[in-house]
């Protein structure tokens, strides 16, 4: 699955109203220009080639969580659907990367604790600094080093990568 990761969306400058997209509320230009490194929203799924509508996550956890309770879900209605989500960045359309299978969200979940403690241990705080690090361990960019970004492999090759670097 390649990711395309393209730079601050161009409706940030733009002075055209923007009309969210059902069901969000709004789409905030300064919070369009916070997000340097976007990944477009989708319209299918990379896992199943399934529809992807835009959903309240109250869908998926059943009950609305979170600041700005939007995501990205892979569900066309149909039963071959994987049901992969992603949710987005607070007051815009954009996910926070590409749609996320159970596996990757397993895997996500378990490598970032340990990013932060490296964060802490290692790299005095400089989250900056620790993904700078990472990027040039794992061998890929910098605007694709983000567990928002990882495959079930990239994200086993960060555990160990940072694993070993909190044992140092």
């Amino acid at each position: 699955m390649e990711i395309i990761v393209h730079g601050v969306d161009p409706r940030a400058s733009q002075a055209d109203k923007i009309t969210p997209p059902e069901p969000l509320p709004f789409v905030s230009r300064q919070r369009l220009a916070k997000v340097r490194h976007r990944v477009e929203p989708p319209t299918n799924c990379p896992h199943c080639g399934g529809s992807v509508r835009l959903v309240n996550n109250q869908e998926v956890y059943g009950t609305p969580s979170g600041n700005w309770p939007y995501l990205y879900l892979c569900d066309d209605g149909l039963l071959d659907s994987c049901g992969a989500y992603v949710g987005l960045h607070y007051g815009t359309d954009l996910p926070f990367g590409p749609l996320a299978t159970a596996g990757m969200r397993r895997q996500r979940a378990l490598v970032k604790p340990l990013f932060r403690q490296v964060v802490k241990e290692n790299f005095g705080g400089d989250v900056g600094a620790a993904y700078r690090w990472l990027a040039s361990a794992m061998g890929v960019e910098r605007t694709h080093c983000h567990f928002g970004m990882f495959t079930e492999t990239q994200c086993q090759t960060a555990y160990k990568l940072l694993y070993e670097r909190g044992m140092k």
